[in-house]
């Protein structure tokens, strides 16, 4: 019979008789066929509707039925008030290397805009032969797909295509930057992420990532990841990174190729401008020649290669087997898989993770703001606020938000609200975290001058230049640690710097001295704690304390030690974010 043809999982042939439900049946009527559809081990949730020659007349869903029932449909009203009239069918002759087209051109052509798990095979006449599993019959013809060109090799490219390759795709790594691909190439990574240097060594050892010297390299793959950075300008998104990737790609794509994109990007981006590059460089069809899908990256540096295994993965393609061979790429990563209906919901779901990170920051870099008023330890009232209520937790404040993602994913969500005379709530959260370094750096020059020191001959101790101290990183792109330092710099003596983790180097390359953590403490002014390193907390601070200068100020970003200890030193004031200790003569 034709339909052995098919791979075996992707084709299921039923007893129609048992499993479809008659043209005059009712809505109850099909949802106890979908019950009984499992135990024959048949797909839940789907009914066939057939006439009395057993032709296809239409297809009803479980969601279906709940729809109509919200809609005050009775369970007893007839299923063709319900059915889908028009379901997608596939001639028991067409071949199975057209199938997948065959069944894109019908979604296309009806105007779905969601996708389908199954289409219904059918002879000449459209007697129901079985159900076609389209994600699986698309895994089965992706055999091509297992060589990943992953472009752009930074935090995210790198620790994706790493960890690709140890779950046993082929990959080959491009990178525009020379010296990157050179370092990359000997096995040393240019980024710091926890396991990753040893995973890089050995996967290049065993030839299961390749580092490509040229772009050319790129050509025999099947599946390209789009890794990229996507900056912003002046509070836009600058999509300069991502449309020239695609550019260079575009001589490399084939037909039956897949473009993923893992950057983070406004909505609409990869159907407008991902798209539109292809089709507009090349003779290809998005949709019929080359897929596309997106799969934005939500880890978090310093627990990346965890995450990639641990978080589920938002994947959506602009055509169901784009979607299903993303799916069967990440499904090797992570056990959890969430299918989105479009690309655009794809795009949106990372900016919305990240915004609401952004938002809820600023809520608390604003509660310390207004404690500066009050001269209240804003800290210890939002620890108060939290404790034992169930309906927060609101976030500690920081000295700042940070880093790539957070400082500019706001900018890029806020981008995507059209409506005119709408607040931007984004934007506004993005401005409080943006004033917060130079507010503590006003702060602290405050309070140095009421201890009646001269600016131009003050020591100033920053500790923690990377954007964040935990999960730790070397990350210095965005720093409010920099943002503090240059607000500083040209007001005091002298500021010396370290860090847990970022090398001694790249601080001095800003312009920094290093001194180590203990070091710093001798005869400093002041001592700011700018990130949340886990090894600050275990400083012995009380003795490090007796060797600043007197009058001192320590800042404790981060609520790393007990402010009524700290208090009992003399000659040295505490200050957390809204609060400072009252300046006593007599201390």
């Amino acid at each position: 019979m034709y339909p052995d043809r098919y791979p075996v999982d992707a084709l299921i042939c039923l007893n129609v008789e048992k499993i479809a439900v008659r043209v005059d049946s009712s809505l109850f009527h099909a949802m106890t066929a979908m019950e009984m559809a499992t135990e024959y081990g048949f797909p839940a949730g789907i009914s066939i509707v057939v006439d009395e020659e057993l032709c296809l007349v239409g297809v009803i869903t479980d969601g279906d039925i709940r729809e109509a029932l919200l809609k005050d449909h009775n369970i007893d009203a007839p299923v063709t008030e319900v059915m889908t009239k028009n379901p997608v069918v596939v001639f028991e002759h067409t071949p199975v290397k057209d199938v997948l087209d065959e069944i894109r051109r019908q979604i296309r052509e009806s105007g779905r805009v969601r996708t389908i798990r199954h289409a219904v095979l059918v002879d000449e006449s459209r007697r129901v032969l079985g159900l076609v599993d389209v994600g699986k019959l698309a895994r089965s013809q992706s055999w091509r797909w297992d060589t990943i060109g992953v472009i752009g090799l930074g935090y995210v490219g790198l620790t994706v295509g790493v960890s690709l390759a140890e779950v046993g795709f082929e990959v080959i790594g491009w990178d525009r930057c020379e010296d990157i691909r050179t370092s990359l190439g000997r096995g040393v990574p240019h980024i710091y992420e926890i396991g990753l240097a040893g995973l890089l060594r050995v996967q290049l050892e065993k030839g299961r990532l390749v580092i490509a010297s040229s772009h050319e390299e790129l050509r025999r793959c099947g599946v390209f990841l789009i890794c990229v950075n996507t900056p912003v300008n002046d509070t836009l998104p600058n999509l300069l990174h991502l449309e020239e990737a695609v550019i260079e790609l575009t001589d490399n794509l084939k037909p039956g190729d897949l473009v993923v994109v893992r950057s983070t990007v406004p909505v609409g981006t990869c159907r407008d401008v991902v798209a539109g590059a292809i089709e507009a460089r090349t003779t290809h069809i998005v949709g019929r020649d080359i897929g596309i899908a997106v799969a934005p990256e939500r880890t978090v540096q310093g627990r990346a290669l965890e995450e990639l295994r641990a978080l589920p993965q938002i994947i959506s393609g602009i055509n169901p087997w784009s979607t299903e061979a993303a799916v069967r790429i990440f499904s090797k990563l992570s056990p959890s898989i969430i299918r989105v209906d479009t690309l655009e919901e794809a795009e949106f779901v990372k900016l919305v993770n990240n915004t609401f990170r952004d938002v809820s920051f600023a809520f608390a870099n604003e509660i310390a703001m207004m404690c500066e008023a009050y001269n209240l330890d804003a800290a210890k009232i939002i620890k108060a606020a939290n404790s034992g209520y169930p309906r927060n937790p609101i976030s500690l404040p920081s000295p700042g938000v940070g880093g790539a993602c957070l400082k500019k994913d706001s900018y890029i969500f806020a981008s995507a609200n059209s409506k005119e005379g709408v607040p931007r709530l984004a934007e506004v959260g993005r401005r409080i975290n943006e004033q917060v370094p130079a507010d503590i750096a006003r702060r602290v020059l405050d309070a140095l001058q009421q201890c009646g020191k001269k600016l131009s001959e003050c020591t100033i101790f920053v500790l923690g230049f990377a954007y964040k101290g935990e999960p730790e990183t070397t990350d210095l792109r965005d720093s409010p640690t920099l943002d503090l330092v240059a607000a500083l710099r040209h007001e005091v003596g002298t500021i010396y710097g370290y860090d847990a983790v970022v090398p001694r180097a790249d601080i001095e390359e800003v312009g920094i001295p290093w001194k180590d953590a203990e070091e710093g403490f001798v005869d400093a002014d002041a001592v700011l704690f700018m990130n949340n390193h886990r090894s600050f907390a275990s400083l012995d601070i009380y003795g490090l304390v007796e060797r600043m200068n007197r009058s001192a100020i320590l800042f404790d970003g981060w609520s790393f030690f007990d402010s009524d200890e700290i208090e009992r030193i003399s000659g040295v004031r505490y200050m957390g974010l809204g609060y400072l200790t009252p300046w006593v003569e007599s201390r």
